[in-house]
């Protein structure tokens, strides 16, 4: 009798180890970051201006390739960076308020989203299917959908 006592003891406090244990054991999902490149050409954005965040307008309306990704004046591939893009219509804020609506090159196809927290890699000199071109380089994680 004694025997089957102490396992039901045992086998209660089992129960309430493996229920408070789980809970303890769930992880929030880290937020997507994507790889954002500018074209330098760009009217209304300076060389590596300040972003305070983008809102971006729909569906990618394409995509395009980008290879040979170097910082200027360097001979160091940075073949990270390289891939096939999507382009995707944007409003780009500026910490000064400032809006600019252009297009970008995202790494992922983020849809109708709002992009924060947007900080600059660098600028880039890069191949792309409309031949060899200046870049401001950025990531940024997606918010929350619209």
């Amino acid at each position: 009798m004694r025997y089957i006592i102490g396992s039901a003891s045992v086998l209660t406090a089992l129960a309430l180890i493996a229920t408070t244990g789980g809970q303890e054991t769930k992880k929030a999902l880290d937020p997507l970051r994507v790889v954002i490149l500018i074209d330098a050409k760009t009217k209304g954005i300076a060389a590596e201006a300040d972003i305070k965040q983008i809102d971006t307008t729909g569906k990618a309306i394409g995509k395009r390739a980008v290879n040979e990704v170097r910082k200027p004046g360097t001979r160091e591939e940075l073949k990270r960076l390289e891939g096939i893009y999507v382009i995707q219509g944007a409003k780009v804020t500026l910490m000064d308020g400032k809006e600019v609506n252009c297009d970008l090159l995202l790494s992922v196809d983020v849809g109708q989203t709002r992009l924060r927290d947007v900080k600059l890699i660098s600028t880039l000199d890069a191949l792309s299917d409309g031949g060899r071109g200046k870049w401001y380089g950025y990531t940024a994680e997606v918010g929350p959908k619209k």
